[in-house]
């Protein structure tokens, strides 16, 4: 498979040498820039391990959605996505800069996950609705509604075909903002099962959610992948959603497991934190239920989903502009392989 990295980046990101030395020279890298980012320094730093290509803020703004995103902010990494896009991979894989791999199988494992046709499958055994799959290890993954996450019985899964690959994460996890304020957990394992590999199927009413830290995808679901503004730290979980609803038709799974990263994490200020994660915690479920609303053999497509938004009060208005214009974008990509 041919992968395209991407990251965004304020910092020198000194631990895509460790993803370089993981991923082998045939990858290719692209890390978005912002405006407080050291464009020289990362430009020399960068420079050093080949095949990675930076995108300055002067290079981004040729996209028709660069300047709906904002500024220094993570939704810099759609850009990213954009220029993945245009080199047609097989698969894209999104990274934080505050993520070291835990060995040099990181590529193997996102391959081997792609490839599996078999796994023990994850079905959520309350009757919520919408019902949410946590794929938590060992505290709640951030993203998940409060009050529609059900226990999930194992079954074995044949036949099957993946299309997300989330790699786990350990040391400090992945997690809201009141978990870490109220206890700080660390991360040092995951289970069996877990180190197996599970899956889930994303189907009417039956959700999980996945973020952008260790995350692969299928190149024919990237334009689902956009990560919209203006919804706070649940940017990553609305595509998730998203990419879901487009994955149900295609009956492909979300698969959790390998690769492990070790997350070492940025500078926070958690009480920020807390405030941006309150939309997700109130609007996560009604946007399921939302999506849920489309027929299944309808034909619907992503701008169709995305207009369908306007009519939510609480969905900012930017952010479906925003998603439009992405997928502008993707557009002009087509039109200029052909």
């Amino acid at each position: 498979m041919k992968f395209v990295l991407i990251a965004t980046t304020v910092n020198v990101p000194s631990v895509l040498a460790a993803y370089r030395d993981a991923a082998g020279i045939d990858t290719s890298f692209i890390v978005a820039g912002d405006l407080k980012s050291p464009h020289k320094d990362i430009e020399r730093f960068l420079g050093k391990l080949g095949l990675v290509h930076y995108l300055h803020p002067d290079d981004q703004k040729r996209w028709a959605c660069s300047e709906l995103l904002g500024w220094n902010t993570i939704a810099r990494r759609n850009i990213a996505l954009l220029e993945a896009i245009a080199l047609k991979p097989d698969a894209i894989v999104s990274i934080d800069d505050d993520n070291i791999p835990l060995d040099r199988d990181f590529l193997v494992d996102i391959r081997r996950a792609f490839e599996r046709w078999h796994a023990l499958e994850a079905v959520p055994a309350d009757n919520l609705y919408p019902v949410f799959f946590d794929p938590g290890h060992p505290v709640r993954q951030r993203g998940v509604p409060h009050g529609h996450v059900s226990p999930a019985w194992h079954r074995p899964s044949l036949d099957l075909k993946v299309g997300v690959v989330q790699g786990l994460v350990l040391g400090d996890p992945d997690i809201n903002a009141y978990t870490r304020l109220a206890s700080n957990p660390v991360a040092h394992a995951v289970s069996d099962t877990y180190r197996a590999g599970i899956v889930f199927r994303p189907s009417y009413s039956r959700w999980t959610v996945f973020n952008t830290q260790a995350t692969a995808f299928l190149a024919e679901l990237a334009p689902a992948m956009f990560c919209p503004p203006r919804v706070g730290r649940h940017d990553d979980i609305v595509a998730s959603l998203i990419t879901q609803f487009v994955m149900r038709s295609k009956n492909l799974f979300v698969h959790f497991g390998r690769p492990l990263v070790w997350q070492a994490r940025n500078e926070h200020d958690l009480l920020k934190d807390l405030h941006d994660e309150l939309w997700g915690y109130e609007h996560v479920p009604h946007l399921a239920e939302r999506l849920d609303r489309f027929d299944g053999s309808e034909e619907i497509g992503l701008r169709d989903v995305w207009k369908s938004f306007r009519d939510l009060s609480w969905f900012p208005l930017l952010a479906i502009d925003a998603a439009l214009a992405f997928l502008d974008d993707v557009d002009s990509i087509a039109k200029k392989a052909r």
